[in-house]
C-alpha cells in the first residue's frame, strides 16, 4: 500500500512539475497552484529530475514494481513477509533506475546538456564511471546488471515462463482436439491413411505372388 501510494504521488508530481518555470527553490517554495501535490511536489519533482533526468518518470512504475514483487513473494516456510523483503526490493529498484540513468546517458554521452537532461547526475556520473569498460562495455555491463536486477525485484524465473508457455500450448491443443469438427477432420485423414496402407499392402503382396 505505502509503495503505490508513493508511486501516485511522484507520478502527480513529476506531471504536473512545471519546468522552466520552477529553476529556483525561492520558486519552488512558493510556488503552491502548479503542482497538483504543491510545494512537497514541486520539491520531489525537481529533486528527482536533478538526480536522474527524464528517468524520473520510471520511478512511479517501478516502484508498483516494488509492490508486485512484495505482494506476490512470501516466505515458503511460515508463509508470511520476510522483514526484509521491502528493502531488498527497493534496493533492486534504486539498481535497476541507476542503470536506465546510465544507459541512456551514455546514448547521449557526445551533448553534456542531453546528456544531463536525460539521466540527471546520477547518469552522467555513472556513466562517466562506466566507459573505462568502452561504450559496447558498458551497455553489456549495465544491460546485464539491469536485467538480473530486473529478475530479483519481480521474483521472475525463465522456468516459470516456459512452464506457462507450455501449459497455456497443451491447454490450446487440447482444446483444439476436441472441437466436434476437427475430430471429424482426424476421423477422415485416419480413414484415408488407413486406407493408403492397405494398397501398399496390396500391391506389396502382388509383387511377392509374381
Amino acid at each position: 500500500v505505502l509503495f503505490t501510494a508513493a508511486s501516485l504521488t511522484v507520478f502527480l508530481a513529476l506531471i504536473s512539475y512545471p519546468i522552466g518555470d520552477s529553476d529556483s527553490w525561492r520558486t519552488l517554495i512558493t510556488d503552491t497552484t502548479s503542482n497538483l501535490i504543491g510545494t512537497p511536489g514541486n520539491l520531489i519533482a525537481w529533486t528527482l529530475f536533478f538526480l536522474t533526468g527524464l528517468c524520473a518518470y520510471l520511478i512511479p512504475p517501478m516502484l508498483v514494481l516494488c509492490a508486485w514483487g512484495i505482494l506476490f513473494q512470501r516466505d515458503d516456510n511460515r508463509n508470511r513477509l520476510t522483514p526484509f523483503l521491502p528493502a531488498l526490493r527497493f534496493m533492486g529498484c534504486l539498481i535497476l533506475l541507476a542503470c536506465c540513468c546510465a544507459l541512456v546517458s551514455i546514448t547521449l554521452h557526445g551533448s553534456a546538456k542531453a546528456s544531463w537532461i536525460a539521466g540527471g547526475l546520477m547518469g552522467s556520473w555513472l556513466a562517466r564511471v562506466m566507459l573505462i569498460f568502452g561504450k559496447v562495455g558498458a551497455y553489456l555491463v549495465l544491460t546485464t546488471t539491469g536485467v538480473l536486477t530486473l529478475l530479483l525485484t519481480t521474483n521472475f524465473l525463465i522456468s516459470d515462463l516456459y512452464t506457462f508457455f507450455v501449459s497455456r500450448y497443451r491447454a490450446v491443443k487440447d482444446w483444439w482436439r476436441n472441437l466436434p469438427w476437427e475430430a471429424q477432420f482426424r476421423e477422415v485423414v485416419d480413414e484415408a491413411v488407413a486406407e493408403e496402407e492397405e494398397v501398399v499392402e496390396e500391391e506389396d503382396w502382388d509383387e511377392e505372388e509374381l
